[in-house]
């Protein structure tokens, strides 16, 4: 084998490192070169990087602005500030804060000092814009704001629920304030509709509370009625006459015999239900009990034996 090729076969590590042998003679291998001028391109990348991403941060931090309302911060790339007045007002707001304080009085919260149509416009959009001027203008004059979007119109408002027109498009609407929709035969305002709703509701319930009292002064009067009342009657089934004693239970009472129901009370057939005769004032109130017959009473409710 040749003497420079076993030279460099015992130099060259498995790593590719340089040799005592070729350290010694001042030789350096390719491989070695290239590593060093990757570390030293990349070390230069990394500075440079590094200094362009500070600009860049400074650059930011000289952009982001602070909303005087909501102390929210915010970059000019995202949203711009919002000025009142560049003379007189000196606080600057962003989007949202401006629309809340055109809603709490389209003034500055800070100086009162009044926020100027083409904010107002410029903030909240043309079709919120004519809203709210309409609004205004409705608020000022007492009228009625017209109720299409696209109209800025005022209409004049009326005592009664009559049709008025718009002062711009023409358009009938209610006079009512409280109302102000579209005018169509046969109209009712929501609140007269609400109002009857809410009448009725309260009469519904006045009438079951009536009709509850009604049934229990009903039962009650029944009871005392029997209590009071003969204890032993006769059926007043077709041809029957039987005597029959009430024991206990409603005013109804059935006879097997004659296959009858009738009332205890009234001794009607028919005409009375449980705890509910209808002729309680005919009945007299006490009369003198006669004697049980021998086998000739019933028990349960109201329920005749059979003869």
């Amino acid at each position: 084998m040749p003497e420079s090729r076993l030279m460099q076969l015992k130099g060259m590590s498995p790593c590719g490192k340089l040799s005592l042998t070729e350290a010694d003679s001042g030789e350096t291998s390719p491989t070695n070169t290239d590593s060093a001028s990757e570390a030293a391109s990349e070390s230069s990348f990394d500075e440079g990087s590094l200094d362009e991403c500070e600009a860049v941060a400074e650059v930011a931090r000289r952009h982001r602005w602070e909303c005087d309302l909501c102390f929210e911060e915010s970059s000019h790339l995202q949203e711009s500030p919002w000025c009142l007045d560049k003379e007189r007002c000196v606080h600057v707001f962003c989007r949202r804060c401006v629309k809340g304080c055109i809603e709490w009085g389209r003034r500055c919260p800070y100086d009162s000092e009044p926020i100027p149509p083409i904010v107002v416009c410029g903030v909240l959009g043309t079709g919120d814009f004519i809203h709210h001027e309409k609004s205004e203008e409705a608020r000022l004059t007492g009228g009625i704001p017209c109720f299409s979007t696209d109209c800025p119109g005022v209409a004049p408002a009326a005592d009664s629920a009559n049709p008025v027109a718009c002062t711009r498009c023409c358009a009938s609407m209610c006079g009512r304030r409280i109302c102000g929709v579209p005018w169509a035969p046969g109209h009712r305002c929501w609140d007269v509709v609400e109002e009857e709703r809410q009448r009725a509701e309260e009469e519904e319930e006045e009438d079951g509370e009536r009709r509850g009292r009604l049934r229990r002064d009903r039962l009650e009067s029944t009871k005392q009625r029997l209590a009071s009342g003969p204890r032993i009657r006769p059926c007043p089934g077709p041809g029957c006459g039987t005597m029959i004693e009430h024991i206990g239970g409603c005013n109804m009472v059935y006879h097997d015999s004659c296959c009858t129901r009738w009332c205890f009370i009234c001794r009607q057939i028919g005409t009375c239900r449980d705890y509910n005769c209808i002729a309680l004032r005919d009945v007299p109130t006490s009369s003198p009990t006669p004697a049980l017959p021998p086998g000739g009473g019933a028990e349960g409710c109201g329920v005749a034996p059979r003869q």
